[in-house]
């Protein structure tokens, strides 16, 4: 999924609030492996302009991890973010307090919101220079 976005990385670089869903399915073990730092560190780099970003509880520990800098400038990934929206239980268990601290002391503060239900929408509204696009989530299979 990374080297999709890093093809298409020139169309993201104008996306400034991106939504991180998350919906459990029924998939074999060997789907159900997660990405690993560097991966996920590869696909939000595609996202250099986000402002806003809305993390689903089902990918906050894994983000959370990735986000840590481990000796790397902080303001590499997500240079523009001013916002983290993610749940509230999120923000009360400190999963982002690192690179909350991290980009506070790099002069690029990012403001940690608790929201109850930050992503799960039914449809998502996208808005370029070119217009308004509404996207519906694909239905759900009858298996």
């Amino acid at each position: 999924m990374a080297q999709i976005f890093n093809v298409l990385s020139p169309l993201f670089s104008a996306v400034e609030h991106l939504t991180l869903d998350y919906k459990v399915q029924n998939l074999s073990s060997d789907w159900r492996n997660q990405a690993d730092r560097r991966r996920w560190r590869e696909l939000l780099g595609s996202f250099r302009n986000v402002k806003t970003l809305r993390v689903h509880h089902g990918l906050v520990e894994e983000l959370s991890r990735s986000l840590r800098l481990d000796g790397e400038p902080p303001l590499e990934i997500l240079p523009d973010l001013k916002e983290l929206v993610c749940p509230v239980e999120s923000v009360d268990n400190g999963e982002f307090t690192t690179f909350i601290h991290e980009r506070e002391v790099a002069g690029q503060p990012v403001n940690l919101i608790g929201d109850a239900l930050p992503v799960g929408y039914t449809s998502y509204k996208l808005i370029n220079s070119t217009g308004t696009f509404y996207v519906d989530p694909d239905p759900v299979p009858p298996w």
